[in-house]
């Protein structure tokens, strides 16, 4: 037997039995309705359903964004055009853009600042809605305060989201730095105080 065959037959062997281990370790997929934006070692990549990506921990650092509608609520005391103070319940659905300027938006805003090379921290992070809530809470709730002091506490009663309505281009275009896209809210509750 030739040295060149021994060769062959070695990294022959070694595909076959450590490429499927290989590919089982670090070759990761989306679930549907997520997706990936992986950044590292050959510049930022954004990964969708039924593509996948190779993930090394120390090489790449990996987003793994959900795509799916998640509620986020708002329980404020605000002051009406008239001088009540009522409490609201109001709901906002949002959902992150499938698209790639919003997926990298989402990506960069969303998780916080980049692990320090030192430390040792998780290089998958993943953007949940309690996690977007963090940043963006406040934003919900300052939309909550001014669409309040532009009505009457019967105008609330009477036409639960039209007030509101008013505001949100105003709040869309705030959120679309994030990525997200508001696709209704509702008003659950108005109760005098």
């Amino acid at each position: 037997m030739s040295p060149e065959f021994i060769q062959a037959a070695l990294i022959g062997f070694l595909l076959t039995f450590a490429g499927p281990y290989l590919r089982r370790k670090f070759y990761m997929r989306p679930l549907s309705g997520e997706a990936f934006v992986r950044v590292g070692l050959g510049g930022l990549r954004i990964v969708r359903e039924r593509e996948g990506c190779w993930f090394f921990n120390h090489l790449h650092i990996l987003n793994q964004i959900s795509l799916h509608t998640f509620r986020l609520s708002v329980t404020q005391r605000v002051i009406t055009r008239d001088l009540r103070e009522p409490t609201l319940d109001v709901s906002f659905f949002i959902r992150v853009l499938d698209h790639d300027d919003s997926l990298r938006s989402a990506a960069r805003s969303l998780t916080g600042d980049p692990p320090l090379q030192s430390q040792r921290a998780n290089p998958i992070r993943t953007i949940t809605p309690s996690s977007i809530a963090r940043v963006i809470q406040t934003r919900l709730e300052t939309h909550v305060r001014i669409g309040a002091a532009s009505a009457t506490f019967e105008q609330m009663l009477s036409n639960e989201v039209h007030w509101l309505l008013e505001w949100l281009p105003q709040l869309s275009g705030d959120l679309s730095h994030y990525g997200l896209v508001i696709e209704t809210m509702t008003v659950d509750r108005v109760s005098s105080g």
